[in-house]
């Protein structure tokens, strides 16, 4: 989409696997690694980090390199999960976003904005809208409260393809799924607008040289 809008787009991943399939899907040059993969690259004008930011080890660190790629004016967009959601506060442990391993750290929205502006950047918007991500978390959510299997909406969706005979209490939950589907979208549309959501999308622009 970049590119079809006259952009000069690259783009990362952490293993070759992922960079090649990356790389013949959206057909942009991809490389492998964080951004010292392209250290003597030009400074850059957008960069965009869908849920990539809770799963490394350093945020702060990525942050702060990601600061310096930019060209003053530049844009960092962010997508991540919001701590101080209400659905976190709903589901607590079990909370789909909070995603123990794999997720190493989280962020409020004061905590990112912190974050940002201490590496250089300052929030220019801040979205807490996502249709993509947040009734679905609701719904499972409330699964897990229930006592359903933990994540068992998610496990389903990752075997769809497989040829297996669903268990009763995996029917039932997909059942629920409907009416707390409608609920989960009230929900979350209550808690965009109380800038509650469970995801947010975050821009950051890095000044522009003589100001701030």
């Amino acid at each position: 989409a970049l590119r079809q809008r006259g952009w000069t787009a690259i783009g990362s991943e952490r293993t070759v696997p992922a960079a090649t399939t990356a790389r013949d899907a959206a057909r942009v040059p991809m490389f492998v690694g964080d951004l010292d993969a392209i250290r003597d690259a030009p400074l850059l004008d957008l960069v965009i980090m869908f849920h990539v930011l809770e799963h490394l080890a350093d945020p702060i660190a990525a942050l702060r390199d990601v600061a310096r790629r930019l060209r003053p004016g530049g844009t960092l967009i962010l997508g991540i999960p919001n701590i101080a959601s209400w659905q976190s506060r709903f589901a607590g442990p079990s909370w789909m976003h909070l995603d123990v391993p794999r997720h190493l750290s989280h962020f409020s929205p004061d905590s990112i904005e912190r974050a940002l502006v201490d590496s250089g950047l300052h929030v220019a918007r801040l979205d807490f809208r996502s249709f993509e991500h947040d009734p679905f978390g609701w719904v499972q959510s409330a699964l897990d409260r229930l006592g359903f299997e933990q994540g068992v909406l998610v496990k389903l969706l990752a075997r769809m393809g497989e040829r297996r005979s669903g268990r009763l209490a995996t029917l039932a939950a997909v059942a629920l799924a409907v009416p707390l589907g409608v609920l989960g979208l009230a929900v979350a549309v209550a808690s965009w607008r109380a800038d509650a959501g469970a995801v947010m999308e975050v821009w950051a622009v890095r000044e522009e040289r003589g100001k701030g």
